[in-house]
């Protein structure tokens, strides 16, 4: 396996765990504070229930993103299989190829 192909498996990685935080971080900002201006503005909670809508869309698409990563090794899904799910794990779930920490090498 090419060390480049793994670092960008890894950024790919980096950058659909990012659109999950970022999406979690965006709830207050987005729907409490916007959705409060929105419902006063408008005079009515649809256009606020409109944007959580969309944040919750959101945060749906980016979670399945993350949960659909496959593992650079095996080409299976890195963190869940038919019977087991850990979002968490630092080993593919299927072959047990470890992610690398701290910007390092994987290891297998």
């Amino acid at each position: 396996m090419r060390s480049s192909h793994l670092h960008d498996c890894w950024r790919d990685y980096r950058r659909r765990q990012a659109s999950v935080i970022l999406a979690v971080l965006a709830y207050f900002p987005l729907v409490r504070w916007t959705g409060d201006i929105l419902r006063r503005l408008a005079g009515s909670p649809i256009p606020a229930d409109l944007v959580a809508a969309a944040w919750l869309t959101a945060l749906v698409a980016s979670a399945t993103w993350f949960a659909t990563f496959r593992c650079p090794s095996c080409s299976e899904t890195f963190h869940f299989t038919i019977w087991l799910a850990n979002p968490v794990s630092s080993r593919c779930m299927h072959c047990g190829f470890e992610k690398p920490r701290n910007g390092g090498s994987p290891r297998r």
